[in-house]
């Protein structure tokens, strides 16, 4: 097996596998790195809390998960314990809840009830975070990585110990755990859930595209010149290179745009073609390194070489999957390639 390769640097980004021979054929599309922002539960055991039943008695859990721009609580029973109601109140401010004259929370008031739910182990509430806090904008978490808040929850539920017959045996009141609402009076209690922005290391915005290149597979024939005794018949007018014959074996062909008359000096290397070459069947994977995307890719894959560059309608990724290798293949990768403007001039608007 042979291996020929031209001056191939950098790390692969994203690519393209177009297999010749087989039924395969995979796309991947170039994907800026992107910093995630993630808003997230830090309080509690991974954001739940214990279901206590007449204060003291484990019922089950209450737990509170975000998704960015919604709290979700989920009431969840267990051991016997069913719901027959379930009411609850989020804010800010910790004594925001409705309440008496003396501070006891008023069920019957809070903005979500779940009415009769008589037999349910579980029960989910969604709750708009934008209502319920304003530490962090939510369009726009980036600017808060490493940041925490505090938001408040009255979980209240009744519940009811059921027994392997079916009878009720047991109807207590039921509280997420938490600190005491009042110091007199009703038990209920006030849930702590303590909110946190984490971001990894990645850049926050994806490459500026300034400019649009033609950029092409290096290889040892040259699409506008005679010369190579190979296409003394080309009609194209374009620069660019194709490469082959290719026998049974690997390569890597570096990929570079805006060489204009073929003048790797005036170009930029923006990418590789790693090619693969077996019995009746050839993969091309084209790649292109970080910083540059591809607007549209043509392949050329053939038994001849391809004495044109009308890539779009003579270089096809569709080539024929019944092709003869046994001669050697001829390969041909073209891109419109978007980057960054550079030094030599390349990818300017």
């Amino acid at each position: 097996m042979m291996k020929q390769e031209f001056n191939t640097n950098g790390r692969k980004l994203a690519g393209w596998a177009i297999v010749i021979g087989s039924a395969a054929f995979l796309a991947l599309g170039s994907v800026a790195a992107q910093a995630a922002a993630v808003l997230s539960v830090s309080s509690g055991v991974d954001g739940c809390y214990e279901l206590l039943a007449g204060q003291t008695t484990d019922a089950g859990d209450v737990c509170y998960t975000v998704d960015q721009q919604s709290l979700t609580v989920t009431y969840i029973t267990e051991g016997g314990w069913e719901l027959t109601e379930a009411q609850l109140w989020v804010g800010e401010d910790q004594d925001g809840y409705p309440m008496s004259k003396k501070g006891n929370p008023k069920i019957g008031n809070f903005p979500y009830n779940a009415g009769d739910i008589t037999g349910a182990t579980t029960h989910s509430f969604s709750v708009p975070l934008g209502n319920v806090q304003s530490v962090f904008d939510l369009d726009n978490l980036d600017a808060h990585c490493g940041e925490s808040g505090t938001i408040y929850a009255m979980a209240h539920a009744s519940v009811q110990l059921v027994d392997g017959n079916g009878s009720v045996v047991q109807s207590e009141t039921g509280w997420s755990d938490g600190e005491p609402a009042v110091e007199r009076g009703s038990w209920a209690t006030r849930t702590v859930i303590d909110l946190s922005v984490t971001c990894d290391d990645g850049p926050t915005d994806p490459p500026s595209y300034f400019g649009q290149e033609t950029a092409l597979m290096l290889g040892n024939i040259v699409l506008n010149d005679g010369n190579d005794g190979i296409c003394d018949d080309a009609t194209a007018e374009r620069w660019g290179w194709q490469d082959g014959p290719l026998a049974v074996g690997s390569y890597t062909n570096d990929t570079y745009a805006a060489a204009g008359n073929n003048v790797l000096s005036n170009g930029t290397l923006v990418g590789y073609v790693d090619i693969v070459v077996s019995s009746g069947n050839v993969t091309v994977t084209p790649v292109l390194f970080e910083g540059y995307e591809a607007e549209e890719t043509h392949i050329y894959i053939g038994t001849a070489p391809v004495c044109s560059a009308a890539f779009g309608k003579d270089w096809k990724s569709n080539a024929s999957t019944d092709i003869d290798t046994s001669n050697g293949v001829y390969v041909g990768v073209h891109f419109s390639v978007l980057g960054e403007c550079n030094s030599n001039g390349n990818f300017c608007e």
